[in-house]
């Protein structure tokens, strides 16, 4: 999901939006995980690897 792209929000809502996936994002470049339907995200070194090429 890409948070600046997002119809009917507000630049505050973006802000926020955008704040939360990079803290997401964040939680997993530091190896925290990220939980998802396919399981843990972010404990793998190359998984942690592409989460920070997206800060």
């Amino acid at each position: 999901m890409n948070p600046q792209t997002q119809e009917g929000m507000g630049p505050l809502d973006k802000l926020l939006e955008v704040i939360r996936y990079k803290t997401i994002v964040l939680r997993g470049c530091l190896g925290f995980g990220i939980s998802s339907m396919s399981g843990t995200m972010g404990k793998d070194p190359a998984m942690r690897e592409n989460l920070c090429s997206l800060l």
